[in-house]
């Protein structure tokens, strides 16, 4: 049986001139609501809550950092701080964080959809064992049935 808890593991990411993030393993649902509410505003005329264009792209990285080499101090900030600090990059900095986060995201995806795939233990039963009926003799079938009644519904 496999844990459905998110534990508090990182990873650390390494990014070009020897720059590098730590990210968070996986994220909780916690973690993924408390991100997703960063990026919604209260719109007053439609009376509902949006998504808020300007924080588009920069939640999902700040959801998963931790720390990083940068002059930036973001350890145990609060996720608004974090997310702050990763809207203050410059754009060739953010991209290059944000195809770091995504890869590492993909490739735990891809990870824990292998691990679903891999059997735990021995199957049940023979996928080739035969059926009773089939062990002394010949397949019985049964009757074709009657058909049954079909209306169609014709266009007037």
């Amino acid at each position: 049986m496999r844990d459905p808890f998110v534990r508090p593991d990182t990873v650390r990411l390494e990014l070009g001139d020897g720059d590098w993030l730590v990210v968070k393993c996986r994220l909780s649902i916690g973690e993924i609501r408390e991100a997703q509410a960063l990026g919604l505003q209260y719109d007053d005329r439609l009376e509902r809550w949006i998504l808020d264009p300007r924080h588009t792209g920069t939640i999902d990285v700040a959801a998963y950092l931790v720390d990083w080499s940068f002059p930036v101090a973001i350890r145990q900030a609060s996720r608004a701080d974090v997310l702050a600090a990763v809207e203050a990059l410059e754009l060739e900095t953010f991209h290059e964080c944000k195809r770091a986060v995504l890869a590492h995201e993909h490739a735990t995806e891809a990870r824990r959809a292998a691990e679903k795939k891999t059997p735990t233990g021995e199957p049940a039963s023979s996928p080739t064992s035969l059926s009773p009926d089939a062990a002394d003799g010949p397949l019985r079938t049964s009757e074709r049935s009657s058909p049954t009644n079909t209306t169609s519904f014709a266009k007037n």
